[in-house]
C-alpha cells in the first residue's frame, strides 16, 4: 500500500487520518488541526484568537440551555457544533423556537453542544473560501457568491447557485486574507486544500465554519479547466507521496478565473418519490456544461427530514461562461428546461432560483463601494 485517500466525508476523514497514523503513511493534516477545524466552537475561538473578523455567537451546552435564552437578539441560527452539510440547522425568532431548535440540533451532536450564533440577514448571500497550502505556504485560491434556496422564509438553508470569481474578492484580499493566511501558519497547517464559509455584511466578511478538506461540491470541476488546478489531484498525489511542483500549483491559481464566470447551480427537490424527469439530457447537449451530478433516480424517495440538507438536492450542474448576463440567461434556461415530476403527477423541484438576486446583490455591493 503506497497510500490511502478519500472523499469530503468527514467521518472517513478522520479514520483515514487515524490509519495513516499507523501504517506510516502521509496525510495532510494532523489531528490537533482537525479537532480545531471540524468543531465550529474551536474554529471560531481560533479566528478570534487571531483577530479575524467573524459572526457573533452563544455557546449552549445541552444542560445550560435556560442560562443564555434571553440574552440573543433575535434572529439566531443554531448548528450543531461537529456536523456538516447543513445538518441540524434551524433559524429562531423567539426563545419557544431556540428551545426546541437547540433539542433538534443536539440530536445530532456526538459532542452533544450547539453554537448559536446571530442570524445575518444579507439576502441569503454567503462567501466560499479556498485555499490551498504546500509545504507551509498558504494560498488564497478562489472565493465564490453562494446564494442560499430559500433566504426568506428560511426553509432550506442549502446552497441554491454559487457564483465564481466572488464579488467580494476584492474586499477579502483588502481586509481578511492577510489575517488568515497567518492564522493557518500559526495553527501549524502545511498541506492540502480547505474551504471556509463566511457572511458579507456591511462591507465586512464575517467567517463562521470551515472545513479542513476538499469540498462536496467538486469545484476542481471549474478550476481545471480554466486554469489546469485540480486540488482533488493535489491530494491524491500528497497521499501517494509523490513530490508536489509548488511553482507549478502556484501558477495555476487565478482567483479571478481569467474574467470568466463560473457557475455551480444545484436543483432542490420537495419530499416525495421521483416517478419522471426531463430535460436532463438536452441540458447536456445545449449547453456547454463541465460537470452534472445527479443524486437521485426515478423511483427515488426524497424523504421529509432530508429537507434543508443537502440530501435535497437532485443534482449539481457546473458551467462557465463569458461574463455575469451569460451565465444569468443559462441558469435561466436550464431551469427551464429539467423538470422533476413526482408520484402524485406534481412539480416536485422545491423551489427555482431567482436570478435577480444575482442582479440586485452585484448592484447593492458596487454602491457601497
Amino acid at each position: 500500500v503506497q497510500g490511502v485517500f478519500t472523499g469530503p466525508s468527514e467521518f472517513h476523514i478522520f479514520n483515514t487520518m487515524k490509519l495513516c497514523e499507523r501504517a506510516n503513511l502521509p496525510f495532510y493534516t494532523t489531528e490537533d488541526i482537525w479537532k480545531i477545524c471540524s468543531d465550529k466552537r474551536l474554529f471560531k475561538n481560533l479566528c478570534n484568537q487571531n483577530n479575524v473578523p467573524s459572526v457573533s455567537e452563544y455557546i449552549i451546552n445541552g444542560d445550560q440551555k435556560g442560562e443564555l435564552l434571553d440574552k440573543n437578539d433575535y434572529p439566531v441560527i443554531v448548528k450543531p457544533v461537529d456536523c456538516g452539510s447543513s445538518i441540524g440547522i434551524s433559524v429562531c425568532n423567539s426563545n419557544k423556537e431556540l428551545e426546541v431548535a437547540i433539542d433538534y440540533a443536539l440530536s445530532f451532536s456526538k459532542k452533544k453542544e450547539v453554537i448559536v450564533e446571530k442570524y445575518i440577514e444579507n439576502r441569503g448571500l454567503v462567501t466560499n473560501i479556498r485555499y490551498i497550502a504546500l509545504d507551509g505556504d498558504i494560498h488564497l485560491s478562489l472565493l465564490g457568491d453562494q446564494y442560499i434556496v430559500d433566504p426568506v422564509d428560511r426553509t432550506a438553508l442549502i446552497t441554491g447557485v454559487t457564483v465564481f470569481p466572488s464579488m467580494h474578492t476584492k474586499l477579502y484580499l483588502k481586509k481578511n486574507n492577510a489575517k488568515v493566511m497567518e492564522m493557518f501558519r500559526n495553527l501549524g497547517v502545511k498541506n492540502g486544500s480547505f474551504f471556509m464559509q463566511a457572511l458579507p455584511y456591511n462591507n465586512e466578511i464575517l467567517i463562521h465554519e470551515m472545513g479542513m478538506r476538499i469540498s462536496g461540491g467538486l469545484i476542481y470541476k471549474i478550476t481545471e479547466p480554466l486554469n489546469n488546478l485540480n486540488d482533488f489531484k493535489l491530494m491524491l498525489n500528497y497521499a501517494m507521496g509523490e513530490k508536489i511542483d509548488s511553482e507549478e500549483v502556484i501558477n495555476s491559481i487565478d482567483i479571478f478565473l481569467k474574467g470568466k464566470t463560473a457557475i455551480d447551480l444545484c436543483i432542490p427537490l420537495k419530499h416525495g418519490v421521483i416517478k419522471e424527469t426531463h430535460g436532463i439530457e438536452k441540458v447536456k447537449s445545449e449547453y456547454d456544461i463541465v460537470d452534472f451530478i445527479q443524486y437521485y433516480n426515478i423511483g427515488d424517495e426524497i424523504k421529509k427530514d432530508y429537507i434543508g440538507s443537502l440530501q435535497q438536492l437532485f443534482c449539481r450542474v457546473k458551467f462557465i461562461a463569458e461574463n455575469i448576463d451569460q451565465a444569468i440567461s443559462i441558469i435561466e434556461g436550464i431551469q427551464n428546461t429539467i423538470s422533476i415530476i413526482d408520484s402524485n403527477n406534481e412539480d416536485m423541484i422545491f423551489m427555482k432560483f431567482d436570478v435577480n438576486r444575482i442582479k440586485e446583490n452585484r448592484d447593492l455591493y458596487n454602491s457601497l463601494q
